[in-house]
């Protein structure tokens, strides 16, 4: 709820596909006279720098509200700068969340996860590091020390990869460089995880009987126990064998390819993926992503104002007030995660459209936005904007970033690359590993991306060490802190806005 401190001068709220469309709370509410009123307030007040924010996209309006203040905050007292956040919130981070918790508890996703542990640990030369024994070869746990690690708060964090261990066809296709043959494992699996899923009369028991309401919600049709693509309301035993086989294949291709996320994180993606997928939360991060465009489609600015775009109608006002004034004010843009997709198509919309508008900086807290969408939009288009600073997390604060612990022991760009995306590791340009230039991240576009981030000044990684100076500072250990209020990277962000 809107406080003392934030008034409406200082925040919009975007409603659904990105208009002013009325929200069920009327205090969340926004009108585009409020919007008049912001540079009503500049022109009044001489003011000739404004900060505009883009929090996280799967936060609630609440969380949003309480960003904006806290930004608000920050900026009145650290800068002469007049700042604006858009409150764009969608709060899907508790639908993935329950989805989550749904999965955790299944039985059934347990088991056909433990198969495939059992059956690719093996191939792919993994040796888990045993408290007791040292590393031992994954074809030596039971059952019982899978399940045992599955109870970890990050299940087989810590392993070797034995190269001699290795399956032949494995070994012969990462020297080629070649997945194409990997195909003839595919009935060594299929015979694999047939064996374990019929020998198994507890796997056998819970495919046969009908899931929870919650997880029946979010299973992909061909394992549900009715639907048109089992319209006999029953899910085979041939059915699931297959599905497994996939997914093996699926992580060891991804092993070959070095696109994996570590062993058990991407058994656990590709598992989630084939039961779960469609349901899971992808269209939620798609819907997400729409919105984050919408806000700037094109719109005539006729009839009912709760059709209108809210960020078209901000920038058609920022563009008249440059032109009555004749002065250009100083614009900072700053987003965090989903934020940078909505500043990504805030640049490609100025681009397409040729508006007079420049940003003097653009500053990203754990990019969300995918390498492709940064590079088409905000790296084609240099003349729109002064200065870039990224801060994100180092690759190792990332990975200890535990999300939903033994379901998801990664953090929530991890989520999105590996789950969340259409394809499974989906360059996000907030992980490390994917902006380095490091194979396999090393094609033309990945090292144009790369050499841009490499630029002095452009990319600040967590946890920064005591050494560095001001504007370079930031001690974010997770996804969510960047923005946190006693966080050193709110202090870096007022510092590059104060110059």
């Amino acid at each position: 709820m809107p406080n003392d401190l934030l008034n409406r001068i200082n925040y919009v709220h975007v409603g659904k596909h990105g208009t002013f469309y009325p929200d069920t709370n009327p205090l969340y509410n926004s009108t585009p006279p409020e919007i008049d009123s912001l540079f009503k307030f500049l022109k009044e007040n001489n003011k000739s720098k404004l900060l505009l924010y883009f929090h996280g996209g799967l936060v609630p309006a609440d969380e949003g509200l309480k960003t904006a203040e806290r930004i608000v905050r920050y900026c009145n007292s650290g800068s002469d700068s007049h700042a604006f956040c858009f409150v764009w919130e969608t709060g899907w981070m508790k639908t993935i969340t329950d989805n989550l918790t749904t999965i955790s508890n299944s039985d059934f996703f347990r088991k056909i996860l433990i198969k495939v542990l059992k059956v690719t640990g093996p191939k792919l030369g993994i040796e888990p590091d045993d408290l007791f024994d040292g590393a031992k070869g994954f074809g030596q746990f039971t059952e019982e020390a899978i399940e045992a690690e599955l109870r970890k708060e990050a299940p087989f964090e810590s392993y070797q990869i034995n190269t001699g261990a290795k399956s032949a066809t494995i070994l012969d296709a990462e020297s080629s460089m070649d997945e194409s043959g990997i195909q003839i494992l595919q009935s060594e699996l299929q015979a694999e995880l047939e064996f374990e899923i019929e020998s198994d009369p507890e796997l056998q028991e819970l495919i046969s009987a009908e899931k929870s309401q919650a997880e029946e919600d979010i299973l992909d049709p061909k394992y549900k126990h009715s639907s048109e693509e089992n319209a006999k309301g029953l899910i085979t035993t041939m059915e699931v064998i297959i599905g497994a086989t996939k997914v093996a294949l699926r992580v060891i291709k991804r092993y070959i390819k070095k696109r994996n996320h570590d062993f058990y994180p991407t058994v656990a993606e590709e598992t989630m993926r084939e039961l779960y997928v469609s349901e899971l939360g992808n269209w939620l991060w798609g819907n997400m992503k729409q919105k984050a465009a919408d806000m700037w489609k094109h719109s005539d600015f006729e009839g009912n104002f709760f059709q209108w775009p809210v960020g078209l109608y901000f920038i058609k006002k920022l563009a008249e007030y440059q032109e009555e004034t004749s002065k250009k004010l100083t614009i900072d843009l700053v987003g965090h995660s989903a934020g940078s997709i909505v500043i990504c198509e805030l640049i490609k919309m100025i681009s397409a459209k040729g508006y007079d508008i420049k940003f003097r900086n653009i500053i990203f807290m754990a990019p969300a936005c995918r390498t492709d969408l940064f590079e088409n939009t905000i790296l084609k288009n240099p003349s729109i904007f002064s200065s870039f600073r990224c801060f994100t997390m180092s690759d190792e604060c990332e990975k200890k970033d535990r999300l939903f612990y033994f379901v998801y022991p990664r953090s929530l760009l991890y989520l999105i690359s590996g789950i969340l995306e259409d394809k499974s590791d989906a360059l996000i340009l907030g992980l490390q590993r994917h902006t380095i230039g490091n194979h396999p991240y090393n094609d033309d576009h990945s090292i144009i991306i790369s050499d841009f981030l490499k630029k002095e000044g452009h990319t600040v990684y967590a946890v920064t060490d005591k050494s560095a100076v001001e504007g370079y500072r930031s001690s974010a250990r997770k996804h969510g802190a960047f923005d946190d209020d006693k966080e050193t990277t709110l202090d870096s962000i007022i510092h590059i806005i104060k110059q």
